[in-house]
């Protein structure tokens, strides 16, 4: 994993199973949100802060790589680094789901 985490391309597709948490979140069962059948739409809190910290830890590594790197610039962009504004659309979405209005505005706006 940490060879994963040093690889320039490598790291984006850490995205890939948080993407699908937040699908995963959306669309969760009662007995996982605590929910009534009738709030079916809210998202658990807890969740989206564990999901959506971890997404903007990650946003914060690849975009580090990517703008203060020696070997990498500009040059070297390709669609893989999208995967973090792709994790953050969705965000917005479960945090919007989840009554957290102002972090879903920040996470749209990122």
């Amino acid at each position: 994993v940490l060879r994963e985490l040093v690889h320039p391309f490598r790291i984006n597709f850490f995205f890939g199973p948080l993407i699908g948490t937040m699908f995963l979140a959306m669309g969760a069962p009662e007995y996982i949100t605590g929910n009534p059948p009738e709030d079916r739409d809210n998202v658990p809190l807890w969740l989206a802060a564990i999901v959506m910290t971890l997404q903007l830890i990650g946003e914060l590594l690849v975009y580090n790589e990517w703008l203060f790197s020696e070997e990498l610039g500009i040059r070297n962009n390709n669609p893989s680094y999208q995967m973090a504004v792709v994790g953050n659309f969705i965000g917005a979405s479960m945090l919007s789901k989840a009554k957290e209005n102002r972090f879903a505005m920040f996470f749209w706006s990122v």
